[in-house]
């Protein structure tokens, strides 16, 4: 008897089955082949998922079923066509030949799908965050965000493309926004949202949370953050106790996992992850409030929103309105680390380990990250003849006495809207003879926290300022609420 099936224009051997994570007799996937001629761009391998009637229970069977034949995004799993037989179900989807869960686990890192591997993992947030709002547009709820959940593949051109699988536990809100289990129809232990555990009601950011603990792991190469101790990684039910208990790996407002090989970005990093597991879900933010955040921003993009808060900043020194609402709102986030505790965590001028400095143009002069600028950088700012760039408002500002540096720079080295001011300039003039890259990343490196305070700091003119307008969502979730109730 041939083990060889066909579904209308697919077929499968069912001696070829996929083993993945806790496949079983009532729930298969077999490699399959869509028998068609296709261009040879086309890539015509699928899954067939076979669902047993009678042991999978009619709601997840009957949830999968609504979710699959309606969605339609490059980050959800396709489904080319279901059949309903007497005893299974069958579900054709696209192929994908590794989970997140292969990537980062099991395979050899070395072998000929190290791309896999090494794909950018910003960008995988990314997509998973652009999948999330999708089905969230949809009155969708997933549920079941874990590693093995999330499906990697190459495209033609040969990016790597994420997608969200596996609609079982989904739900779809026909009224209302809140939902609910029923006993024992429950979502992944060790990655679930504590409201949904609590049996209380949940919502949309239930998947947030999920997709937060997701990000870490990425980010740390398979760590996880509600694993306190050694091997709790091994022990999901441990991990979800944490987890119900808001007990994480976050100490002293640092992941100190985050792995500098997948995030340039270290602290806007932490930033979008803490706000994504908070324990209380109304302050998590949306995905489409995530998918503004400056940690997906390309160099242009950064350059562009402080060329954008210099100008705002302009035209308001020039008013005769007072107080100067932008620039104080800015200057606060600078304080001087002397300040009481509490606050001076608020300090701007704070590298990844911690170390205050009084000053930005010192942050520089002692800056490793970039050699080539450090000491001869700093005094050429301190020192540069002041025509390089003119004092607005010269006027209302006290006298320089010959102790002072020459420069309008490195007299208002402990402003942060002087630092802003230099990074437009140096971009905008280039009367230096230093390399700046891109004429960003140098900075946002030197000053991990600058971009993500300063993109706090503006929300609250967004609407007064119009050019700001483009860089956040058009109805602000709990994003910058959030970012703005940590201590930084």
């Amino acid at each position: 008897m041939t083990s060889k099936k066909i579904i209308g224009n697919v077929v499968f051997d069912e001696n070829d089955k996929i083993y993945t994570e806790k496949t079983n007799a009532d729930h298969v996937l077999y490699r399959g082949t869509i028998m068609e001629d296709f261009d040879k761009l086309i890539d015509n391998r699928v899954v067939v998922k076979s669902i047993d009637l009678k042991s999978k229970g009619e709601k997840p069977r009957e949830r999968e079923l609504q979710a699959l034949k309606s969605l339609r995004h490059p980050n959800i799993i396709y489904c080319h066509g279901i059949k309903f037989g007497k005893s299974r179900w069958y579900f054709v989807l696209d192929f994908y030949p590794f989970s997140l869960y292969d990537v980062i686990e099991l395979y050899d890192k070395k072998d000929e799908n190290a791309k896999y591997f090494e794909a950018d993992r910003i960008k995988i947030l990314k997509q998973l965050a652009d999948g999330l709002g999708y089905l969230h547009d949809s009155k969708i709820i997933h549920r079941n965000l874990k590693p093995t959940k999330v499906l990697l593949k190459e495209d033609f051109i040969g990016n790597i493309v994420a997608a969200i699988s596996d609609f079982g536990f989904s739900k779809k809100l026909d009224k209302g926004n809140e939902c609910s289990f029923a006993g024992k129809d429950m979502g992944p232990i060790g990655w679930m949202a504590p409201e949904i555990e609590n049996e209380k009601t949940h919502d949309f950011s239930a998947d947030i949370f999920s997709l937060g603990c997701l990000a870490y792991y990425m980010f740390t190469d398979g760590r996880c953050l509600f694993a306190i101790e050694n091997h709790d990684e091994n022990f999901p039910r441990i991990m979800q106790d944490n987890i119900n208990k808001n007990k994480s790996k976050i100490v002293k407002d640092q992941m100190f996992e985050l792995d500098t090989k997948y995030t340039d970005d270290i602290y806007s990093t932490f930033c979008i992850i803490s706000s994504m597991v908070e324990h209380e879900e109304d302050k998590r933010p949306s995905a489409k409030d995530i998918k503004f955040h400056p940690l997906f921003w390309k160099a242009d993009r950064k350059l562009k929103f402080i060329k954008t808060v210099r100008n705002v900043e302009k035209i308001e020194r020039k008013t005769k309105e007072w107080p100067k609402k932008v620039i104080n709102a800015l200057e606060k986030k600078a304080k001087d680390h002397k300040a009481e505790d509490d606050k001076a965590k608020e300090y701007i001028y704070v590298d990844v380990t911690g170390k205050s400095f009084n000053n930005w143009i010192d942050m520089i002069r002692v800056d490793k990250i970039y050699p080539h600028l450090g000491e001869k950088f700093a005094e050429y700012v301190f020192n540069a003849s002041i025509k390089f760039v003119e004092s607005d408002n010269n006027k209302t500002q006290p006298p320089m006495t010959e102790s002072d540096p020459k420069s309008t720079y490195g007299y208002h080295r402990r402003e942060i809207c002087y630092l802003l001011r230099l990074i437009r300039n140096f971009n905008e003039h280039k009367e230096h003879n230093f390399k700046l890259d891109d004429g960003i990343t140098c900075f946002t490196k030197i000053f991990p926290k600058m971009l993500v305070e300063v993109y706090k700091t503006m929300e609250q003119f967004k609407d007064e300022y119009t050019d700001l307008k483009e860089f956040y969502p058009n109805e602000l979730g709990n994003l910058t609420k959030k970012l703005g109730q940590l201590s930084f």
